[in-house]
């Protein structure tokens, strides 16, 4: 499995990131839609280090992310290991090239896909108990959107996970993770930029439960 990643990421990178989508014949240019392969790299440490055996990621798009994650992922054929996928746009604005990429690697079998969006997918994991350690943050970029996204996966994760969030240079995404810092005691571990298109963090939730009152806010 990881194998298969890792070529597909060589092969995708060697020919200058342009993907020709199967659904439509249309091609794409996956950077820097995508975070560039450097960015890809501090992901696959990260997963390496925390070993997750359930990633929800928000935001498949183009699948790089996602390649990234097996290219990790030392899978055999009875791992346990699952990514939860989020993309309300799969099928329109990337013609299905995320969920493309993810079959010619046989990845498919350890993924679920949710085509709506995360603030209706998200509220349904909570209600059927999923349990989740890592998470990537890389879907609608405004504020609000990402306020929503980090709340339920706080609700989700287990306690002391890593969320992995991309484009944390655009203010409304910096601004939406300083809410959590300052309010739940979040913190972030690692940070980095690849190019100049995409900065990233890796931000950690609290490892224990945090008791707050009912008037609790920080100024961020």
């Amino acid at each position: 499995m990881d194998n298969l990643a890792k070529k597909k990421i060589k092969e995708i990178v060697s020919s200058s990131g342009y993907v020709v989508a199967e659904m439509d014949k249309t091609k794409h240019d996956i950077f820097p839609v995508s975070f560039d392969p450097e960015e890809g790299e501090s992901l696959q440490e990260l997963v390496q280090e925390e070993d997750p055996q359930t990633v929800i990621e928000i935001g498949l798009g183009y699948g790089f992310a996602a390649l990234n994650v097996f290219a990790a992922k030392n899978l055999s054929k009875e791992s346990n290991f699952r990514l939860i996928t989020i993309d309300p746009n799969q099928d329109s604005r990337f013609s299905n090239v995320g969920l493309q990429l993810l079959r010619e690697v046989n990845a498919l079998k350890y993924v679920k896909f949710h085509k709506d969006p995360s603030e209706f997918v998200l509220p349904d994991l909570i209600k059927t108990e999923q349990e989740a350690d890592f998470a990537i943050v890389d879907g609608n970029h405004r504020f609000e959107h990402v306020v929503v996204d980090l709340f339920f996966l706080g609700r989700i994760l287990k306690l002391g996970s890593l969320i992995f969030i991309d484009d944390i240079q655009l203010t409304g995404i910096k601004k939406a993770v300083l809410f959590f810092m300052k309010n739940l005691e979040w913190k972030i571990e690692k940070e980095g930029r690849s190019s100049k298109h995409h900065e990233w963090a890796a931000l950690r939730t609290r490892s224990e439960a945090l008791e707050r009152s009912y008037d609790s806010f920080v100024d961020f």
